[in-house]
């Protein structure tokens, strides 16, 4: 049997939209999807007799994020009621409860959900009147699974502050990780609809939007958002993650350039300028944007996924594994270091290895068709050809027009012995890729077919 041909056309990796949300990182808890399943069956399949034939896997690139992803991950932003962005008090500073409340909100943006508890308390301390620390720490408390204390919290909040706009707003965000996509959505309709100008109404039905797939309303709201509060870094950096979601990273470089101007330390736009220069081709300013993520926190898990995906493209696949290890052993479900550690153990022929970290993948980020494509390259090189079929055809119910899925689907029917199926998936293959201007895939195709059709 040949060698495996490994084949790519385009860049990226999935999930990796450096969306300012818990959502974004772990589809797991995406609101509109499913909880995890179990994996698709493992490897262990009889293998059958090796016919001579043409070996030419795909292995992809990954697509723009399904809602998604586009992924990215990408880590935690707590929206807020304030209509500017907060200002973190210096040590000098009056501590008054206003800006405890602001530096706990800015320190859930940058992932201290410990500090931003501290901040919340601090502030009830120091003035137990002020409705927005009930609030926020409420929503905070919702999201650690304290759900009891967490309506206590609310339910004080309202006594104080009875405005109904942030009343629906702070119980969308309680409910917002229990999966209750609907009625989150419409208390967020309806603290815009009791005041139009809640720019952070706007950001967090964004968020939501995306996580349902909605990308243009997202991309709508995360416009109005700003429109009503220019200073709203969160907002620049999620609509420049959608920009290289729909394939155009120029454009979201400006509104990361924004959004880092806003918060100078503001790791997830670092994040999200990184994949943006990553996508365009330039390694080294996505490396660069990567490297200063880790040196503000060298704990940013996505920093060493995004700097291993570089290291993928470069050939350095072994610093690839090294980083995206270290990424996992920071957050266990940060899923796209799954991804990037099995490309770069699939590129080292370590197969066991790779289907291990293809297997989670697909556990828990059940929606995107690159990792059953990666994943059945994978059985096809540890000899489970039937799996390999299986697995491309997943992808194709996720995304019927993905012509590495046909290509490989089409060489693990002919190692099997499938000859007529396995050149019907070519022939489709080259469809594809001709209706999508890729003419490396189409010849690519036609080679395949001519040379089965030639024995």
């Amino acid at each position: 049997m040949q060698p495996i041909v490994h084949y790519r056309t385009g860049t990226g990796s999935p999930g990796s939209s450096g969306l300012a949300d818990t959502q974004r990182r772990h589809p797991v808890i995406v609101l509109a999807l499913c909880a995890c399943a179990a994996a698709l069956s493992a490897c262990g399949v009889p293998q059958p007799a090796t016919p001579a034939a043409p070996t030419a896997i795909v292995t992809p690139a990954a697509p723009a994020p399904p809602p998604a992803t586009l992924a990215p991950p990408a880590p935690a932003s707590a929206p807020v009621t304030l209509t500017e962005s907060p200002m973190v008090p210096t040590a000098t500073s009056a501590p008054t409860a206003a800006a405890l409340v602001a530096r706990g909100l800015w320190r859930e943006r940058n992932h201290d959900l410990i500090g931003g508890m501290q901040d919340y308390n601090a502030a009830i301390q120091l003035d137990p009147n002020n409705a927005d620390a009930y609030y926020f720490r409420g929503d905070l408390l919702a999201k650690q699974g304290d759900l009891h204390a967490a309506q206590a919290d609310f339910d004080h909040a309202h006594q104080l502050d009875a405005d109904p706009a942030k009343a629906a707003y702070h119980r969308a965000r309680m409910n917002y990780d229990q999966r209750q996509a609907q009625a989150v959505l419409a208390d967020y309709t309806a603290a815009i609809e009791h005041n139009p100008q809640f720019a952070q109404a706007y950001y967090s039905r964004a968020v939501l939007y995306h996580d349902l797939g909605d990308v243009q309303a997202a991309l709508a709201d995360y416009t109005q958002a700003i429109q009503i509060d220019p200073s709203l870094a969160e907002a620049y950096s999620n609509r420049a993650s959608i920009r290289s979601e729909l394939g155009t990273p120029q454009l979201a470089l400006d509104d990361f350039a924004t959004a880092l101007r806003l918060q100078p330390t503001y790791l997830d736009a670092y994040y999200g300028r990184g994949h943006a220069y990553y996508l365009l081709g330039d390694y080294d300013q996505a490396l660069q944007d990567y490297n200063e993520a880790l040196r503000l926190d060298p704990n940013y898990a996505p920093g060493y996924c995004g700097r291993g995906e570089v290291q993928v493209v470069q050939g350095a696949y072994q610093g690839a594994v090294d980083d995206t290890t270290r990424g996992l052993h920071l957050d266990p479900t940060f899923y796209c270091a799954y991804y990037t550690r099995g490309d770069a153990y699939y590129h080292l022929e370590q197969y066991a290895a790779a289907l291990h970290d293809f297997d989670t993948y697909v556990t828990i980020y059940l929606y995107n068709p690159s990792g059953y494509i990666y994943r059945g390259s994978t059985r096809y090189a540890l000899g489970d050809y039937q799996g390999a079929v299986d697995d491309a055809t997943t992808a194709l119910t996720l995304n019927p027009n993905s012509g590495n899925a046909y290509n490989n689907r089409g060489v693990a029917r002919d190692a099997l012995g499938e000859t007529q199926a396995a050149i019907a998936d070519w022939q489709r293959a080259a469809e594809l890729y001709q209706q999508q201007g890729d003419q490396e895939g189409y010849a690519h195709a036609l080679d395949l077919i001519k040379q089965r059709q030639g024995q």
